[in-house]
């Protein structure tokens, strides 16, 4: 988002989304954290990422850290891996394999981009409304 949103609102915002996008998938909701410094990033990232999803948590950690960053697409992607893990009974080999390649070649990092970007358009008006604080779409 290019203007500047207070990350309470943002991380708010995201749950509410992630439990609508939950219910439209039929799986158990994540938790969003929203991470507003390297240094939060890092305790919940393990490193300075856009965002990271953490299994035994269930957790999407979305890292305000950059003003280039779009926290709605960092969503989308780590939902997917949310919605890998819950596909693959929760073991996180399964989710991920090929740790060991470089990040971009993992076939779960292509299928979370791919999920991203095709998912962008789908609830993208709840997330603005959502996170400008008006009320749910009815439709």
């Amino acid at each position: 988002m290019s203007e500047k949103i207070n990350p309470e609102k943002i991380e708010r915002a995201l749950n509410k989304l992630a439990k609508d996008l939950a219910r439209d998938f039929g799986i158990e909701p994540p938790k969003v954290t929203v991470a507003d410094s390297v240094d939060r990033c890092k305790e919940k990232c393990l490193d300075v990422f856009a965002g990271c999803y953490v299994s035994k948590n269930k957790e999407i950690v979305v890292c305000l850290i950059d003003e280039r960053i779009d926290e709605y697409s960092v969503f989308l992607h780590e939902l997917a891996h949310h919605i890998q893990y819950i596909f693959a009974e929760e073991d996180v080999y399964r989710a991920f394999p090929s740790q060991n390649e470089v990040h971009c070649e993992r076939p779960h990092e292509r299928d979370a981009k791919v999920f991203e970007k095709f998912f962008f358009p789908y609830a993208y008006k709840r997330w603005l409304k959502y996170v400008k604080g008006e009320k749910k779409d009815k439709s």
